[in-house]
């Protein structure tokens, strides 16, 4: 997380600014995958998406934090050199600088990388012959749930093609339902 004199003329400045990992405006590589199965009336399928060769930057300048955001930043920044902890993860810690006239650095830049458990399923689906006799054609009783799981290296769940804190939080959602037919 040092920033480098990248151009040698002894002075951290703007001018050291270098390309850094892969681009942060969308991934290179994107592929999802799914699969189900049916047997006696039972059903389940998952789908997995997700996302590699790609880098996210973390930024807080002038933005404001939610709680839960805020508790990440705070967990970072305890990993701060003091005397007492002299092989921290970041030299010094500011939130960001107006100037131009100082390099970025790569210490909020993570692999933006992950996987997903994007959609989950499970059901049940009645036999006829049992359905008949309460006067229905079918009946199927489900739960079903969106973005269960997320394996990253990311601080957050944010998916996003730019700047993570400009983006939105990914929602979980489950849902149980019965469908039928008269």
């Amino acid at each position: 997380y040092d920033m480098v004199d990248f151009n040698g003329d002894g002075v951290l400045d703007s001018k050291d600014s270098a390309p850094y990992s892969f681009p942060s405006s969308r991934p290179q590589n994107t592929y999802n995958f799914s699969l189900g199965a049916d047997f006696r009336g039972f059903s389940a399928m998952v789908q997995f998406y997700g996302v590699y060769n790609e880098s996210r930057t973390y930024s807080w300048i002038m933005r404001p934090l939610s709680d839960r955001f805020s508790s990440i930043v705070l967990t970072e920044f305890r990993d701060t050199w003091t005397a007492e902890n002299t092989d921290a993860k970041y030299k010094a810690i500011r939130f960001g600088s107006h100037s131009d006239s100082l390099p970025v650095g790569t210490q909020w830049w993570v692999d933006g990388s992950y996987l997903r458990l994007k959609t989950a399923e499970i059901a049940y689906t009645f036999s006829k012959g049992l359905i008949k006799k309460v006067g229905l054609n079918s009946l199927k009783l489900y739960a079903n749930g969106n973005n269960l799981i997320l394996w990253s290296k990311m601080m957050d769940d944010r998916e996003t093609n730019n700047n993570l804190n400009e983006g939105y939080p990914m929602f979980r959602r489950i849902n149980l339902g019965i469908n039928f037919t008269f």
